[in-house]
């Protein structure tokens, strides 16, 4: 699933049980967001709030939602 995170683009798929972040760089390439955890118990349907929550921080004029991109 991808996100826009407060203007940052967000990646965010299950591998193990486990969920996966990546932030993607305006150039396509795609790092681990090691600051960024989820915790495993967290649902799909949880995922937007939670991430609006985590990183509220990133908010700023112009940057002030969490929308589902895919």
């Amino acid at each position: 699933m991808k996100f826009d995170v407060y203007g940052r683009r967000i990646d965010v798929f299950r591998r193990n049980a486990r969920w996966c972040v990546f932030e993607a760089g305006s150039d396509g390439k795609k790092r681990i967001a090691g600051d960024l955890r989820i915790p495993a118990a967290v649902g799909e349907d949880e995922l937007l709030d939670y991430l609006a929550d985590l990183c509220h921080e990133w908010s700023r004029q112009g940057h002030d939602r969490v929308v589902r991109v895919k």
